[in-house]
């Protein structure tokens, strides 16, 4: 089973919006597919504001890149 953890919709954005970056990529889709999940799947996490972690962290690991500008101030919390 997958671990999600539940975001924002703001934090779900600019968390997709740092892969694409990342990867070069452009579209949604692209970073399902680099996700290893289904376009509708990543879709259905945004309308629940869940972040597939396991995957965004596979996905980093694999091409080497830090999980610090991915998930910057994303998981902080209020002090």
């Amino acid at each position: 089973m997958i671990r999600r953890e539940r975001v924002s919709t703001n934090e779900f954005i600019r968390v997709i919006a740092r892969l694409k970056a990342l990867g070069g990529w452009h579209r949604d889709n692209e970073v399902a597919q680099a996700l290893g999940i289904t376009p509708e799947n990543l879709a259905a996490q945004k309308r629940l504001n869940t972040l597939p972690l396991e995957k965004i962290v596979v996905l980093c690991r694999r091409r080497k890149w830090s999980l610090d500008p991915v998930f910057e101030g994303v998981f902080e919390e209020a002090a």
